[in-house]
């Protein structure tokens, strides 16, 4: 019995000191830190006007991107300054070349910039919207063009031709018959055009003596009909070409931009889908560049993320532009870094946890007045 309890014994002390062992081996729980290859060494970020997901003010940017990354890089302990660049695609240029160590801003990812750089993971639904000019079909320069291609310019220059060979026949001849007639050839002529304006537009003539009798009477009658029928040849073109340039030239989504000139701004998606699409289009460096063509109707449309567009209206209260037609080419909203980053993957993590605690919510109603 004694030797059983002894073997036992020595049994349980060689199972514990096993035991121990292990876990002495086993590694330790993974705790919170900074991040791998950044500790002590300040972050670069890449930053350039985009509002209102980046804005610079007075050499402070804030935003709704900058606020996001200020709160993930503060609960991974990151140290960081930042870097401006002109425009998105030299912004883009810096993260793929390595020259920034992320990008906080409205990225849209694509397949394209996958295979480029790397992407967190989505911290807002985007998509692609029109922006147009309210009065662009109202303008002037919209009716005579409408009028010229239609060709009623040409039909009113013979118009003129005839009134200005009427004018001057109607001179020559009263200058040798009337005796009342003024000499003097601007007074003379002067009085004809009037005369034969007043019948052009108002059937009715003046209290020009009329000559030749019955003959003269029946030209006369003859141009009363002649003056009618222009009066109703031009009311009747001018009205159906305002018809026809309100009704065609108005654009009241994405379909409508066949035959249009659309603006985009360089490097974004609302270029690349423009191209894909086969649309004529203008590349600008920013947004505000393109609306202020849009406004001076040098394009008839803006192509850009549709919460850009709606900002940037909503800022400037004083231009005539909408936005028109639902959202297309939806897609997400992520930061951009290089290719293999080890910050990737626990920014990706941070976002997410902010998605979750409705911090990204909050940022959407403070910027964009989204109830969250």
């Amino acid at each position: 019995m004694r030797i059983l309890c002894a073997c036992l014994l020595v049994l349980g002390l060689g199972l514990a000191s096993i035991c121990g062992g292990a876990r002495a081996d086993s590694p330790p729980a993974e705790t919170a830190g900074p991040v791998a290859g950044f500790t002590g060494k300040p972050i670069t970020v890449g930053v350039t006007s985009l509002p209102p997901f980046v804005i610079s003010k007075d050499g402070h940017w804030s935003g709704m991107a900058i606020d996001l990354w200020q709160e993930a890089a503060g609960k991974l302990g990151l140290t960081y300054h930042y870097v401006a660049y002109p425009d998105i695609t030299a912004l883009l240029g810096a993260v793929m070349n390595g020259k920034v160590d992320v990008v906080p801003a409205n990225i849209t990812i694509t397949t394209g910039r996958l295979q480029r750089m790397d992407m967190t993971q989505p911290w807002m639904d985007a998509g692609l919207r029109v922006m147009i000019d309210q009065n662009a079909h109202r303008s002037f320069g919209a009716l005579v063009h409408g009028l010229w291609v239609s060709g009623h310019v040409r039909v009113y220059l013979w118009i003129f031709a005839i009134i200005l060979l009427a004018t001057l026949g109607l001179t020559f001849i009263d200058r040798r018959l009337d005796e009342e007639f003024p000499n003097q050839w601007g007074a003379g002529l002067s009085h004809s055009f009037y005369h034969v304006m007043s019948i052009v537009t108002s059937g009715k003539a003046t209290s020009h003596k009329l000559l030749f009798g019955s003959w003269g009477r029946c030209i006369a009658a003859i141009w009363m009909v002649f003056g009618t029928a222009t009066v109703a040849y031009v009311t009747s073109s001018v009205t159906s070409v305002m018809t026809a340039t309100t009704l065609l030239g108005q654009i009241h989504s994405v379909a409508d931009l066949g035959g249009k000139t659309v603006g985009v701004v360089a490097g974004t998606v609302g270029e690349d889908y423009a191209v894909d699409a086969g649309l004529s289009l203008q590349s600008f460096p920013t947004l505000e560049d393109a609306a202020t063509a849009l406004v001076k109707h040098r394009i008839n449309a803006v192509i850009d993320d549709a919460a850009l567009l709606e900002y940037y209206d909503n800022n400037h209260p004083e231009l005539p532009i909408t936005e028109v037609g639902a959202i297309f080419r939806e897609a997400k909203y992520g930061f951009a870094l290089p290719r293999n980053s080890a910050l990737t993957w626990p920014l990706s993590l941070e976002i997410v946890a902010d998605g979750e605690t409705d911090f990204i919510q909050q940022l959407q109603a403070r910027y964009l007045g989204v109830e969250p």
